[in-house]
C-alpha cells in the first residue's frame, strides 16, 4: 500500500534532478547575469595593491611590538608588583590584628572590628555585630563580665570567651 506512494515520489525527484541537470535554454547564459570577470580582475587589482599595504602595516607592526618588548624590559613584571601588593596587604592585616590583641593574643573587645569578634568561640556575624552596637551605644565595656549585657551572651557564652578576651 505504501509501496506506491514511495515508488511515485522517487520516480518525481528523478524526473526533477533530470530536468535540472540537462535543461536546455541558452549556451550564453541567462538574460539578466552578467559575467563578472572584468569585475573579478579589477578586484584581483584591489587586492595587489592591499596586500602592498599589508606588507607596510606588518613592518610598522613588528617596530611597535619591538618597541613595546624593550619598554616591558624597563618596568617590573606584574606578577613582582602583585607579590609586593599582596605582602603589603599581608602586612596591614597583621597590623589590624595586633590593634585588636593584646600582647598575650587575647581580643580587645573595646577595639575590634566584626571580623575580629567573629573569631571569637561561640560569636557570629550576628553576636559580634551586637556586641559593636552595644559599645557604639554605651561606650567601652569596664569589665569583660560587662558582655552579658549585650543580647544573646549568656553565663556560658561568656566562660567559653574569657580566655580569648581582654579589655
Amino acid at each position: 500500500m505504501r509501496r506506491l506512494p514511495i515508488g511515485f515520489s522517487i520516480i518525481a525527484v528523478c524526473i526533477g534532478c533530470f530536468l535540472i541537470l540537462f535543461a536546455g535554454g541558452k549556451k550564453d547564459g541567462i538574460e539578466e547575469w552578467k559575467p563578472l570577470n572584468s569585475e573579478i580582475k579589477e578586484a584581483l587589482g584591489m587586492e595587489e595593491s592591499t596586500n602592498k599595504v599589508e606588507t607596510t602595516n606588518k613592518d610598522k607592526s613588528s617596530e611597535m611590538t619591538s618597541a613595546t618588548e624593550k619598554a616591558s624590559e624597563e618596568k617590573p613584571s606584574l606578577e613582582a608588583v602583585s607579590h609586593e601588593k599582596n605582602e603589603n596587604v599581608k602586612e596591614k592585616e597583621q597590623e589590624e590584628i595586633l590593634s585588636n590583641t593584646d600582647t598575650s593574643g587575647k581580643i580587645n573587645i573595646n577595639t575590634a572590628d566584626l571580623a575580629a569578634l567573629m573569631d571569637l568561640p561561640g560569636i557570629g556575624e550576628k553576636k559580634a555585630q551586637a556586641i559593636i552596637d552595644y559599645r557604639s551605644k554605651n561606650g567601652p565595656f569596664p569589665s569583660v563580665s560587662s558582655l552579658m549585657d549585650v543580647k544573646g551572651i549568656g553565663p556560658k557564652m561568656l566562660e567559653k570567651m574569657k580566655p580569648y578576651v581582654a579589655l
